[in-house]
């Protein structure tokens, strides 16, 4: 019998449990964070320090934090995926982390700016390729796919800001900004991921 992807994300998210430290609370307000995944429909959760946050929910979707100093953790899986995590860093430090994990968690900064103390990234793409594909052709096609689809529907997202803001250019800016940086991380993320997921002639194709 196969591991449910709820228990898949848990075994993926069991590291993150020992990266407890501090994490004060600094305030009781909330905030939504819009999870996407590339390709969409992954089974994704929200941790911090360890704690579920948010049980299982189909991506996109937007879910409720109170904000904290504590980094968060996004993971997300689909059928035949390795589970992927976002470590998402409040705006103190500044930065939106992607981890992969293979045999070892790793971060890789990215920068992103906020106007709120402990405000995180209000949106993240998870990109979720298959653990292996059957050729370098066929990965290659899906990397590329995954990266147009993405620039699509930021590009798509920023239409609608510039059209509902009209000639307030500055709060079409912050607006779009959200929508410029989850792009731009997802995309750092795939192309790092790129070199990790390897090719192997007995994986199935990806649809």
């Amino acid at each position: 019998m196969g591991i449910s992807v709820t228990r898949r994300l848990a075994i993926a998210l069991a590291p993150i449990a020992m990266l407890g430290g501090c994490g004060a609370v600094l305030g009781s307000s909330t905030q939504e964070i819009t999870v996407e995944s590339e390709p969409p429909g992954a089974a994704c959760g929200v941790w911090r320090q360890g704690v579920r946050l948010v049980r299982d929910f189909t991506a996109p979707a937007s879910v409720t934090v109170e904000r904290q100093s504590a980094t968060l953790h996004v993971a997300c899986v689909v059928d035949g995926s390795t589970p992927r995590v976002m470590v998402l860093t409040p705006n103190q430090d500044g930065a939106l982390v992607a981890s992969i994990f293979l045999s070892l968690l790793v971060g890789i900064p990215i920068n992103t700016r906020s106007r709120k103390d402990n405000q995180y990234p209000e949106r993240v793409i998870v990109p979720v390729p298959p653990a292996s594909f059957p050729s370098d052709g066929d990965r290659a096609f899906w990397f590329a796919a995954a990266r147009a689809n993405i620039e699509r529907r930021t590009g798509e997202e920023i239409a609608k800001v510039h059209k509902s803001c009209g000639d307030n250019a500055a709060l079409c800016d912050a607006d779009s900004r959200k929508f410029t940086n989850a792009r731009d991380a997802a995309i750092d993320y795939l192309e790092r991921l790129r070199t990790d997921v390897r090719a192997d002639s007995s994986a199935p194709r990806a649809e």
